[in-house]
């Protein structure tokens, strides 16, 4: 594992990030000719980040170099596999995590149902599950499904109607005997709430006296800062995904599943590699070559910004990622504050917290008065003045329907962010809703 920074070399970092610094890492913002779709203002990070420079660099290098079936006697064969390697141990050292239990998927909708299939021998009739009615369909959907293919009762852990946000105490009412297992999101798409996973282990733990294992969707949660999978492990999370598309990357879920649960769990693999670690148990389709030699390049991103703003090359990467996520939530706190101080000024509802702070991760999600203009019509109104926003519900329409929305196809404006946004950016965003909604 990584030292921890030197005391003095936190006395010369950058307190903030540079959005010039930040932008000269994403080819999305050189300017080649003026036909390049502009990427001014654009605020659909939730839906898709724009890649690393570096991540681009390592994609491209695959496919032009080395785009054949690796590991193989050849040189060549052996680049595939070197680049494929890198990958995947760049992406551990990052997290704080052993490559070993490292899962690797298409995406984490794909994880999650490659994961909840495997849970459908630990699950037994009569046993309860717990999902959560904030978190995204692809952490709700999966183990509904295997409940039922195991005979287990499912019961939601439902969302404060008004702010959308979950109660511990709610939780801990629902605890019984009989629950096998919690799946939450850290992060709600929808309300931008973020949930205290270590918290919620111990309460689960206090509770009931068998083992309960906790499921967590982090696709919302990192790209507003890497998770740290090693503390969180050690605080009781037994699987944690993500996206890496949403990150920095390119298009897989990143999973971790603790070895314990590994070892529990039904193989999702071919059989003669049932006997190996996570990353093989778990790997049911064999996600693209070329996209885990990509993710190196999300780790060199980290690497260079840290230098960038003034940190030490002895200090390890999982440390560097830690104080670079830090900066990240800085940064986009500071965004989310004046559009947030627009919108509760406006004849709008947001859901979530109307405040930015730390519980608060930079996505907004709003709607309007339906009489005046509906999600779309808002949408298509930013649109036209520039801005990326998205509506709709997002892939979470339970979480809505318990705010009472009942029109899920025109759901939700949501604005999100990343640390490449700007202030001036920022700024037009609000200029815009100013124009076009009425204050309240």
């Amino acid at each position: 594992m990584t030292n921890a920074t030197p005391a003095s070399e936190n006395d010369s970092l950058a307190q903030s990030l540079s959005v010039e610094t930040v932008r000269k890492h994403f080819p999305a913002f050189d300017r080649v000719n003026s036909e390049q779709p502009s990427t001014a203002c654009f605020f659909e990070n939730a839906g898709g980040t724009f890649p690393a420079r570096y991540v681009v660099d390592h994609l491209q290098q695959f496919y032009l170099q080395h785009k054949v079936q690796p590991y193989g006697a050849t040189p060549l064969q052996q680049a595939a596999g070197d680049a494929m390697d890198l990958g995947r141990n760049r992406m551990a050292e990052l997290l704080d995590m052993s490559v070993g239990d490292l899962v690797l998927g298409p995406s984490t909708t794909q994880n999650f149902n490659t994961l909840a299939t495997g849970f459908t021998n630990l699950l037994k009739p009569g046993d309860e599950i717990i999902v959560s009615a904030q978190d995204h369909e692809a952490n709700i959907g999966a183990w509904l499904r295997a409940a039922k293919l195991a005979g287990a009762d499912a019961k939601f852990w439902p969302v404060d109607p008004q702010s959308g946000q979950l109660q511990i105490d709610t939780l801990q009412e629902m605890l019984s005997p009989r629950t096998r297992l919690v799946s939450m999101t850290h992060s709600s798409n929808i309300v931008g709430a973020i949930n205290p996973l270590e918290s919620i282990a111990s309460t689960i733990r206090d509770a009931v006296p068998q083992r309960v294992y906790l499921i967590a969707d982090g696709v919302s949660y990192a790209p507003h800062g890497l998770p740290d999978i090693k503390k969180l492990a050690e605080n009781g999370i037994d699987a944690y995904s993500f996206s890496t598309y949403k990150t920095f990357g390119t298009h897989l879920g990143v999973m971790y599943v603790n070895q314990e649960l590994t070892e529990q769990l039904t193989p999702q693999c071919h059989y003669f590699n049932a006997s190996k670690s996570a990353a093989y148990r778990f790997d049911a389709a064999g996600p693209d070559h070329a996209a885990i030699a990509g993710l190196a390049g999300i780790a060199d991103y980290f690497d260079k910004l840290y230098l960038d703003i003034g940190g030490s090359k002895d200090t390890g990467t999982a440390d560097r990622a830690r104080k670079i996520s830090q900066l990240i939530k800085q940064h986009e706190q500071k965004l989310v504050e004046p559009v947030l101080e627009c919108l509760n000024k406006k004849a709008v509802r947001i859901h979530g917290s109307v405040k930015a702070d730390a519980a608060r991760e930079a996505n907004i999600a709003f709607r309007a008065n339906a009489k005046e203009i509906t999600s779309a019509e808002l949408n298509s109104a930013l649109a036209k003045k520039g801005i990326a926003a998205g509506h709709g519900n997002f892939y979470a329409p339970r979480v809505l329907e318990s705010m009472g929305i009942t029109d899920l196809e025109d759901g939700v404006v949501r604005l999100s962010f990343a640390h490449y946004n700007s202030s001036d950016e920022v700024h037009t965003l609000v200029n815009a809703l100013d124009t076009i909604l009425t204050d309240s």
